[in-house]
């Protein structure tokens, strides 16, 4: 009887994301690790496709890997199932499912304060995550209200600590529209006077403390 390899093994593991096997679904990074040093990606990419297509039945106790880098997206199904890793990261194969998933969530027939908020809220996500898009959507925003302007003072809060510092300015865009210059906010080079009242605080106390 021949001995079973890991593909085999990552074939069946994956199938307990069907059936809620936990104890199953918790050895599938492990095998899929063995794949990735034995040089044998290409066979298990419909097995990708088919695991992140059911991340919905991730269990509650899967728990994402602290040592693991995020470049192996295996290790960290917690944040690919909440849209929160960063999908540069992901193989080719596997992108185009979970741009559709964050086209979903952010989807254009959406409220766009509510789109804005989603976006602000997931900051955290990394570089081309939906932060990427704070701007346009707060362009799009016609009536700032109290719950606006909330979402407006965490934005300049991550981007004071530099969460944002790989979402570059439009200088095409007028200095009053603060949200398409936040690199200018960032490095502390933009004039505070055109900040709005609810933001002109906590951009002159970073001015202060520098």
């Amino acid at each position: 009887m021949s001995e079973v390899g890991p593909v085999e093994m990552y074939s069946f593991v994956s199938e307990a994301l069907t059936f809620s096997a936990e104890e199953l679904i918790l050895l599938l990074p492990e095998y899929r690790e063995e794949i990735c040093s034995k040089g044998l990606e290409d066979q298990v990419k419909e097995i990708d496709i088919f695991v992140l297509s059911h991340l919905d039945r991730l269990p509650e106790i899967w728990k994402d890997s602290k040592d693991q880098p995020l470049e192996k997206w295996w290790w960290h199904l917690r944040k690919i199932a909440e849209l929160k890793y960063p999908k540069e990261l992901l193989p080719s194969h596997l992108r185009p499912i979970y741009e559709k998933a964050l086209k979903t969530r952010y989807a254009p027939e959406l409220p766009v304060e509510r789109r804005y908020r989603s976006c602000v809220l997931d900051i955290d996500v990394g570089e081309w995550g939906p932060a990427m898009w704070i701007p346009e959507l707060r362009e799009q925003i016609r009536e700032v209200t109290p719950e606006i302007e909330e979402l407006d003072r965490i934005v300049i809060e991550e981007v004071l600590k530099g969460s944002l510092d790989w979402l570059p300015d439009d200088d095409t865009k007028p200095l009053e529209k603060w949200w398409w210059h936040l690199q200018k906010i960032y490095r502390r080079k933009y004039p505070a006077a055109l900040l709005p009242s609810h933001l002109r605080p906590l951009y002159e106390e970073a001015l202060a403390s520098d």
